[in-house]
């Protein structure tokens, strides 16, 4: 995911993985010194994994088909490929399909692959959605193919320049703007051109009206992807939790640069960003719900199941959302604890993000834990815990 440190490029270039892959990191990788993409996804429960690669002009038949070998291409729960840049063609996207046991019944094995779903990657940074995306597609267990969104495959970029960006710090002065970022400047009123109306680059547009209003944080509802044709208008379904929202972009594929381009901008007006996080659940609801990706990857491992023998549906939701993630688990890097926590790490270090906020109160024990495990890459953590009308809010900010 990103670009690998010196310790993890020394693991990833080894003749072993160079050749098999590396189980870490999870996600997408290039490794520029062997001029290849390491893939790693977490799946305790499967028996077969293959990754599909599409091209932009074809997304329904992968151009190439990589189809994982349980001895070489599996380390404990991860299932990991180093595949040549040269193999990869005119690649733009790509997805996996994971199968694995039906449900027995019994706890913690109540299973839900579905080989013929096309499944977003956990860890994938940017999610595209076709213009023949359909909703209805990811419903039961026929094939997606052409219908659903796909992880996009991270290219060689420059590196984005922060020009020295430094997250600034409010303490009595601290006035927060809460902010939707397709509602801010949505309407025509906002005086925008039509392609930034509703974007992260409309919010950069309209920093001096937050200036003149006194504002010293804007507190964004969520802003990484969710489906809009839920309907889901607020982004409180989240079904990826390190890609930003592909709709906030002016431009189709812009969405990490232009959210990097919004924080810069805001921290440069002296005005603090704070995210609203959703990590107790995802837009997959219960059983009847969608399938984009962790049902798919590993039901048993990211969701709940419930033990109440009178709750009709098999997912415990203890969010009012049809399901609840599974973070209960005191290992880095193993069941939700990965993309929900190290979710955070990866807009603090890629997005610079000044501050996170977990909103919801029936989950910060479960984040707190999940936090206190697996934030190891920042050195000092500070909380701050506020309220508001109707609820507890803690919020972490990240020190260097």
């Amino acid at each position: 995911m990103g670009t690998p440190n010196s310790a993890l490029t020394q693991l990833m270039t080894s003749t072993w993985a160079a050749a098999n892959g590396s189980p870490t990191p999870l996600g997408v990788t290039r490794v520029a010194a062997t001029k290849a993409y390491n893939f790693a996804i977490y799946s305790k429960n499967s028996t077969r994994v293959r990754l599909l690669l599409f091209s932009a002009d074809d997304l329904i038949n992968p151009i190439s088909i990589f189809e994982f070998d349980q001895f070489r291409n599996r380390t404990g729960r991860i299932w990991h490929a180093a595949i040549p840049e040269s193999q990869l063609k005119n690649a733009k996207y790509y997805a996996y399909s994971i199968d694995g046991p039906p449900a027995t019944g019994r706890p913690h094995e109540w299973h839900a692959f579905k080989a013929a779903k096309l499944l977003l990657d956990p860890f994938a940074t940017s999610v595209f959605f076709p213009p023949t995306y359909e909703r209805a597609a990811t419903l039961g267990t026929d094939s997606n193919a052409g219908k659903a969104p796909l992880s996009v495959l991270p290219k060689d970029e420059a590196a984005f320049n922060w020009e020295n960006d430094v997250p600034p710090r409010h303490a009595g002065d601290l006035v927060i703007y809460e902010m939707h970022v397709r509602g801010f400047t949505n309407n025509p009123n906002s005086g925008l051109a039509a392609n930034k109306c509703g974007t992260f680059a409309g919010v950069v547009e309209k920093i001096p009206h937050l200036r003149e209003l006194g504002v010293t944080a804007v507190e964004l509802m969520p802003v990484y992807e969710f489906d809009e044709s839920e309907p889901n208008y607020w982004g409180y379904q989240p079904i990826n939790f390190f890609s930003p929202h592909s709709r906030y972009a002016s431009r189709t594929g812009a969405q990490v640069n232009e959210f990097r381009e919004m924080v810069k901008a805001l921290h440069r007006a002296g005005i603090e960003v704070i995210l609203d996080v959703v990590y107790n659940h995802t837009g997959e609801g219960n059983e009847k719900g969608p399938t984009f990706s962790f049902k798919g990857v590993d039901n048993s491992t990211y969701y709940m199941d419930s033990p109440d023998p009178n709750n009709p549906y098999a997912y415990a939701d203890y969010t009012g959302t049809g399901n609840t993630l599974h973070c209960a688990t005191p290992a880095p890097g193993t069941r939700c604890t990965a993309p929900t926590a190290r979710s955070s790490s990866w807009w603090w270090r890629v997005c610079v993000i000044g501050r996170a906020k977990c909103m919801w109160m029936a989950f910060a024990s479960i984040w707190d834990r999940c936090f206190r495990v697996t934030m190891t890459d920042r050195s000092t953590w500070i909380i701050r815990r506020f309220s508001e009308t109707w609820r507890t809010i803690q919020i972490w900010r990240a020190c260097a």
